[in-house]
């Protein structure tokens, strides 16, 4: 089945993107051209086109919230044993950037990630429960937001660019506790997103390679 086209729609211009047909995606929570119907006249909404290519292998990394030096719960239920959700791929250059080196085999952890390619959105949306699109206040866009898995509030952001991160391991026995499962991507993807590698995230790197050798967990396609 074909990828809907999705459209960027501001929350105040959703009854316009209604009225002239646009459809509400309850699992992604956006809205989208219904197929047949001419994109033309949703133009002003139309995403851009993903610029950041990454290379496989790709992983879902699942970290518990209860990061070290404090716990923070969430702000509104109290609730503190969630697991936080972000992708990393095994290198990755931003297309829009091109004076950025090209990364190779090289772990790049990705944040304010949108509208993913429909393998990688099934396979976040059976595994990462509270991983989905929101408003990101920090960055005035939609992206995917880690939410509480009791009350589903948004948890600070996508928890990256925090110092209380829990994917920038500090420590080996903090990596440890972070799970790796590989997507089934076999193909380099483009997504729009960001992407952090190098010494900010090389403990969770020496994590990747013990724990994806000689088998790594994966993700039914």
């Amino acid at each position: 089945m074909q990828e809907p086209l999705f459209l960027d729609v501001p929350f105040q211009e959703k009854e316009q993107a209604k009225h002239l047909g646009a459809r509400w995606h309850p699992d992604r929570k956006k809205w989208y051209v219904p197929e047949g119907m001419d994109k033309n006249r949703f133009r002003r909404w139309l995403a851009v086109e993903p610029s950041v290519a990454l290379m496989p292998p790709l992983w879902l990394v699942e970290a518990p919230q209860r990061h070290p030096p404090q716990w923070m719960g969430c702000v509104q239920c109290g609730f503190d044993d969630n697991q936080c959700y972000t992708l990393a791929a095994s290198g990755g250059h931003d297309e829009s950037k091109p004076w950025q080196p090209r990364l190779t085999n090289e772990l790049v952890v990705l944040r304010w990630m949108d509208a993913p390619p429909e393998a990688i959105a099934a396979a976040i949306t059976r595994q990462a429960k509270g991983y989905f699109p929101d408003r990101s206040k920090q960055m005035g866009m939609r992206c995917y937001v880690n939410h509480c898995q009791q009350c589903g509030m948004s948890l600070y952001e996508s928890y990256l660019g925090d110092r209380l991160a829990p994917f920038l391991a500090e420590t080996r026995d903090w990596a440890s506790r972070i799970r790796l499962y590989q997507l089934p991507i076999a193909e380099p993807v483009r997504v729009e997103c960001s992407y952090i590698a190098g010494a900010a995230v090389s403990l969770l790197a020496e994590h990747a390679q013990r724990l994806l050798l000689p088998e790594p967990a994966r993700l039914q396609p």
